[in-house]
């Protein structure tokens, strides 16, 4: 009896051994299923991943186009308003240079030739010929498209100065007096001479223009320092005593195409397109405003910033 047990329990045994070969192997199928169609999905998103990673370079791209557009436009458009000032400046040098001519050929004409007269006009007519060189020069590099210039080391002095070349007559006409504490000592900053100037264009004219609603007699000042903080880094402020902002204004006023101005006055781009040349210096703007008693913009900048696809 426990022999036919033990030989019942064998034929069991057998029977179910081809069935277990048979799981086995479906399961051995079913894994090699499984791992190809995780291999197939992994391949799939990292095809996403680079065609996602590829559309938002293009993307970055164009936005830096737009960008850069952007403050080619406003540049021009700065140009634009100043256009008044530009033949102010150039109209006083060349009414110099026209009368000095003018008493020179007089001379000549009545036999009165003065050597020592002629010698001083004729340095009077090379110096204000010398002061529109200046100014056409100076216009001619700052509307060059940035595209075709290049970073360097410069000392944030010239910019600053350089943005006066033509505001400084609007300013003095307005009445506003411009007060310059320009560390002479700085050290050279990594950056680009035309967006710096550009950033300091768009924020002197909108303190000229805040000025424009002053009706109380106030002495209109405007005030720009330059310094040194921690040895590594620029501070530059313009604080102006205009009229100040409201917390509402102040906290959209580097929104794109956001203005106070007049329909007609202002494109909104200038503070938006200050913003981005800052942050391509990697730098810090701040504002600190009150109602009233004016607003001053204050421009922190690292000493050292490269980057090799702005570079090229």
């Amino acid at each position: 009896m426990l022999r036919n047990q033990t030989y019942l329990h064998n034929l069991k045994d057998l029977a179910y051994e081809p069935g277990e070969a048979k799981l086995q192997e479906s399961s051995h199928e079913n894994d090699l299923i499984f791992e190809k169609t995780s291999d197939n999905h992994i391949e799939q998103l990292i095809q996403q991943n680079h065609c996602l990673q590829q559309a938002l370079e293009e993307a970055d791209d164009k936005l830096k186009e737009t960008q850069a557009q952007l403050a080619q436009a406003g540049k021009l458009a700065t140009l634009g308003t100043l256009g008044a000032e530009v033949a102010h400046e150039l109209n006083n040098p060349l009414t110099v240079v026209s009368a000095e001519a003018d008493e020179i050929i007089e001379a000549l004409g009545n036999g009165n030739f003065d050597k020592e007269f002629a010698a001083i006009s004729a340095k009077n007519i090379k110096k204000y010929a010398e002061r529109m060189r200046v100014i056409i020069d100076h216009i001619g590099r700052y509307s060059r498209d940035d595209k075709n210039s290049a970073w360097e080391r410069v000392n944030i002095n010239r910019p600053i100065n350089d943005s006066l070349i033509l505001l400084k007559s609007q300013l003095a006409d307005s009445g506003i007096s411009i007060e310059l504490t320009l560390n002479e000592n700085l050290p050279a900053m990594w950056g680009h001479t035309n967006k710096l100037e550009s950033i300091f264009q768009n924020l002197l004219t909108n303190a000229a223009d805040a000025f424009g609603c002053i009706k109380d007699g106030r002495t209109k000042k405007l005030l720009i320092s330059s310094s040194l903080e921690n040895t590594n880094r620029i501070l530059v402020k313009i604080k102006d005593n205009a009229g100040g902002m409201s917390k509402e204004i102040k906290s959209n006023i580097f929104e794109s195409f956001f203005t106070t101005k007049a329909a007609g006055k202002g494109t909104g781009l200038g503070l938006a397109i200050v913003q981005n040349l800052v942050k391509e210096h990697r730098g810090i703007i701040h504002v600190d405003s009150q109602e009233g008693r004016g607003t001053e913009f204050t421009l922190n900048f690292p000493l050292e910033r490269r980057i090799t696809h702005i570079e090229k």
